[in-house]
């Protein structure tokens, strides 16, 4: 033998990896005691070429479907003393320490050589697993490998097992999917392969197991590691000392899927063999706090806490852990372990607990933000104000204000003395909290008021400090003086705040009464920001009510809006605003301009115009929709007449020569009127849409008159009627959508049957829901009209004139008894207004979207739940989308990471086909009723009130699946839900089925 040491690799398609783990190779390579033995398999990239820069020493194998083959040819080339096994996918952190330990003199008296590996499992939570492996063997002739896959050395004895030799194991990133993916239907088959040969072996059935529950196959996985441990169970009880590793598993799976009790039992079995194997104190004290027996719970998450920290001093021998992967050993595991432990002790109050024996490891702990709250609630347990605040003297300056709220939050469990002790000492401190607990002390407050008011700003500290500071200055009558040194939106965000939680809304009013008189500049701006607050709270009242605005709100709209023209008046040149407006970033200011402008045209009379600027404003600023329709309205009523029928008199003689001339009415549901009309003209049909019910979604159509804003019924019966026939003249199909036809009373439909029109009617969802059928569809489902009888009995009315009807697949269940025909269409999307924008950008958090336009029916304090739990473990922003325009909203979406559409329905609507289109990841709930109606590939993460919040915190987790889904969501809807294929299903509906 001429080397002291043969480094033996076997690798294929390893170009990724392989120059990372060379390069960690590189000083044991320099050593002319070393050589490099890399034998290839097969591959088709690079790896060969890259091999061939660190050594002559490479050759090529064909691939037999045999890993301990592999090994043993690479072994045969070997001419060192000692053969180091090393892969790909792996680099040495230590090439040192295996220096010297080659160099010393101590390695003579063993033949193997035992070192530690950290498997690295996700980059995003800083998550390793830890394990021994024999990875140095005495190169005597009898060293080898057996096993085809998962193969074993076959090594001799006596072992040597260091603590600072390492290597790091990149090959099972949870992120990178498909890696894990390749991977799982590599070894699972083989694993399988072998199992049919020998269905009792433990080891292999174990590794079956580990790669289920790699692939997120929980369910299997147990069952599998349940397999293993009765096949251990039946050996030979000195043998079980081996195959322990078995019991670390079973209990890790067993608590990822909640049986608590097997956890325990399958623990203690095992610490009967080897009672510092510390993952199973993890796991069992974590299943008796889960069963709320907290006293065993503490007491065995200590001893792993005690044995965490002799494995790191070197004092726990683990070096017959050699099979097993340790799971608790990584840094982020403990810190998990200790926050759980501290935050039970002190939520149950009941619980007598020493923390004493925890301070030393609280001052170790490298999540500086989780340091600090543990700290914080040993101390308050403790009652240690003092240390408290030496505690907030040091804290990172970036960590201040989350750390104090915190507090404030936790101080809500003090007692009067301790409450007393802890403002005295902390307002000794000289900045904004030490001078907010300085005028919490003392009744005398309206220097230190001015003060805070001069210098600090309250807004970064909580909602409930907010309220507090403010009462304070309500009292002393500085709030008026507060508002002047704040921008308008931190004055809204204030203003909201108080009324929402302390039912303000009386004051304000006063105060817009009574404090803001002058028109200057700052009492403008100061006006209109409380105005705007109250004016949104009253609208969004209202609608959850159903309730008209009254007189006083539409008062206090007007005077909104002349204040607002007045501030802009301070703002921006009057002559200049036309050309300036449009490019202006702050919205509330252009609507103002347009009001101004809308008003300025219907002064001088340019009717048209006037109300073009009304709608530009409606698109601008649709919180106000409610007084900006009702303007509208008031001008267009007794224009509505003549601009629908002029506009049909207008086109009779562009439709006179073409074969199929389409109607489509008479109300928008959620733009499918305007796509489809806009698909069926892109195919050459000649189509229109009329809405008689347009609404702040501002959706587009061909012809609008909003009849719901006229009082007088016989106004709108002789309205829709004269609309109707004049339609009824010009076209030959009739498609109404949401049992709405052309005439209010539905007397068109005679007239349509007796002129052989062709009818069709589309159902979109709460027009045909019936409760005794949704539960068979979703046990979640809330439907919207309860009254069965009366759908019924307007079903049975409208199949009595109308032969067709068309509904998405998940309605069918409801029309099939009414109506001859049933035909079945998605819904459209116009694709080429829906630009993926799937984010390529590392945004500092993820954005989560909702928009509950009905949130009874959608789920959405459900949804609201989930959020509000998974916002105290993850940073991330929340939307919901309300009140706005259909354009602004999709703005919205458009930044979106996640949309969380219904979760009660049981199928998906048009708000899941516009986050797909937009290349955003959907959840839904798809009831099992529904997924076979669907295609196979629909992308969507089905989720119900049960498990929502936990499918929310798998997506957020995982941005390559955020990715992925978005993708595929993108491609879905281009395949189904194109306006324009859609278009060509309806074609055909109308040419052969009349």
């Amino acid at each position: 033998m001429t080397k002291k040491l043969s480094i033996c690799m076997i690798v294929k398609d390893e170009e990724k990896n392989l120059r990372r783990c060379l390069e960690s190779l590189k000083l044991l390579i320099s050593k002319d005691f070393s050589e490099l033995i890399i034998v290839d398999t097969g591959s088709t990239d690079k790896t060969m070429e890259i091999a061939k820069e660190y050594t002559e020493n490479v050759y090529f194998h064909e691939w037999n479907g045999n890993f301990s083959d592999m090994r043993n040819i690479s072994i045969s080339y070997a001419t060192g003393e000692w053969i180091f096994i090393i892969d790909a996918d792996e680099e040495l952190n230590t090439p040192n320490e295996l220096i010297d330990l080659l160099e010393s003199s101590k390695i003579n008296n063993f033949k193997t050589i035992r070192i530690r590996e950290k498997n690295l499992l996700s980059v995003k939570l800083n998550k390793y697993v830890y394990h021994v492996q024999e990875r140095l063997f005495k190169n005597d002739g009898t060293f080898q490998y057996k096993g085809t896959i998962h193969n074993q050395p076959i090594y001799q004895h006596p072992v040597l097992t260091v603590d600072n030799i390492w290597l790091m194991h990149y090959g099972y990133i949870n992120e990178d999917k498909e890696l894990m993916e390749k991977k799982f239907q590599r070894t699972a088959n083989m694993l399988k392969t072998e199992l049919k040969n020998d269905p009792e072996h433990v080891y292999y059935r174990f590794q079956l197991a580990r790669s289920y529950m790699m692939h997120g196959d929980s369910a299997t996985a147990i069952e599998e590691i349940k397999k293993a441990y009765k096949s251990m169970k039946k050996q030979d009880n000195r043998l079980i000392t081996y195959r322990y590793y078995v019991f670390g598993e079973y209990a890790r799976m067993a608590l990822h899927t909640k049986k608590f009790e097997q956890v325990i039992d399958v623990c203690k079995e095992g610490l009967s063999y080897n009672d510092n194997y510390l993952d199973l104190y993890y796991y069992m004290g974590h299943a008796y706090i889960e069963l709320e027996e907290y006293k065993e719970g503490l007491d065995t998450l200590t001893k792993y806490v005690e044995l965490h920290g002799q494995y790191y001093k070197n004092k726990l021998d683990l070096s017959n852990f050699t099979a097993i992967e340790m799971y608790t050993l990584d840094k982020v595991t403990l810190e998990k372990t200790l926050d759980r432990i501290i935050s039970l002790v002190y939520k149950e109050i009941n619980i007598i607990y020493d923390l004493n024996q925890y301070k030393p490891l609280l001052n170790e702990v490298e999540n500086i933000a989780l340091k600090a709250k543990l700290l914080t609630k040993v101390f308050i347990l403790e009652k240690s104000e003092n240390e408290l605040l030496n505690l907030y003297k040091n804290i990172d300056e970036s960590q201040r204000y989350p750390f104090i709220n915190y507090l404030e939050m936790l101080k809500k469990d003090f007692d009067e003395g301790q409450s007393e002790h802890f403002k005295h000492i902390f307002s000794s401190i000289e900045d904004d909290y030490g001078l907010l607990n300085e005028i919490r002390n003392t009744e005398k407050r309206n220097k230190l008021l001015l003060q805070f008011i001069n210098n600090y700003d309250i807004v970064r500290f909580t909602d409930e400090v907010i309220i507090e500071f403010v009462t304070y200055l309500m009292e002393s009558k500085y709030l008026n003086k507060f508002f002047k040194k704040l921008d308008s939106v931190t004055i809204k965000k204030i203003v909201k705040v108080l009324i929402d939680k302390e039912e303000k809304e009386e004051y304000f009013l006063g105060s817009l009464r009574n404090d803001y008189k002058f028109n200057d500049f700052q009492s403008n701006r100061i006006y209109i920001a409380i105005a705007n607050v109250l004016l949104l709270t009253t609208i969004e009242d209202s609608k959850k009510s159903k309730r008209e605005l009254d007189k006083d709100v539409h008062d206090l709209y007007e005077l909104y809006v002349n204040r607002g023209i007045n501030y802009i008046r301070y703002l921006y040149h009057v002559d200049h605003l036309r050309l300036i407006y449009i490019t202006l970033g702050n919205n509330e200011d252009r609507f103002f301009i347009l009001m101004y402008l809308a008003n300025e045209a219907n002064d001088k009379g340019n009717i048209r115009t006037s109300i073009r600027y009304y709608k530009e404003a409606l698109e601008v600023y649709p919180f106000m929709a409610e007084f900006l329709n009702n303007k509208i309205n008031q001008i267009n009523v007794g224009l509505s007449k003549d601009i629908i029928i002029t506009d049909i008199n207008q086109i009779s003689s562009e439709l006179a020569n073409k074969e199929l001339r389409v109607l489509h009415g008479s109300i928008e549901i959620a733009n499918q009127m305007n796509s489809l009309t806009k698909g069926l003209q892109n195919i050459g049909i000649n189509a229109r849409s009329l809405n008689y019910y347009p609404s702040y979604l501002n959706y587009s159509n061909n012809y609008r008159v909003n009849i719901s804003k006229i009082k007088n019924a016989d106004e709108i019966s002789n309205l829709t009627t004269e609309i109707g026939l004049k339609a009824i003249e010009k076209f030959d199909i009739f498609h109404f959508h949401f049992g709405t036809t052309l005439i209010s009373d539905h007397s068109d439909l005679r007239i349509l049957k007796d002129s052989g029109k062709r009818v069709y009617m589309q159902h979109w969802g709460s027009d045909v829901m019936q409760n005794s059928i949704a539960e068979k569809i979703s046990k979640y489902v809330v439907v919207k009209n309860t009254d069965e009888d009366s759908i019924k009995r307007k079903l049975d009315f409208l199949s009595k004139y109308i032969k067709h009807c068309i509904v998405g697949v998940g309605l069918y269940e409801y029309v099939k008894d009414f109506y001859e025909n049933v035909h079945i269409s998605r819904a459209a999307i116009d694709i080429d207004s829906y630009a993926p924008s799937i984010s390529t950008t590392k945004k500092s958090k993820p954005l989560i979207v909702h928009a509950p336009t009905s949130p009874e029916h959608k789920g959405t304090k459900y949804i609201l739940k989930a959020i509000e739990n998974l916002k105290i473990k993850y940073d991330f922003d929340f939307i919901l989308v309300q009140n706005m325009s259909h354009e602004e909203a999709k703005n919205i979406y458009r930044k979106a990471d996640l949309i969380v559409d219904q979760i009660l329905i049981g199928a998906y609507g048009l708000f899941a086909v516009e986050a797909m289109a937009l290349g955003k990841p959907v959840i839904t709930w798809i009831s099992e009723f529904m997924k076979d109606k669907y295609p196979k590939e629909l992308p969507i993460i089905s989720a119900n009130p049960e498990n929502i919040e936990k499918k929310i915190e798998a997506v957020l987790k995982d941005k390559d699946m955020r990715e992925e889904l978005g993708f595929e969501g993108r491609n879905y809807v281009e395949e189904y839900h194109d306006m324009n294929k859609i278009a060509e299903v309806l074609q055909n509906i109308y040419i052969n089925n009349q």
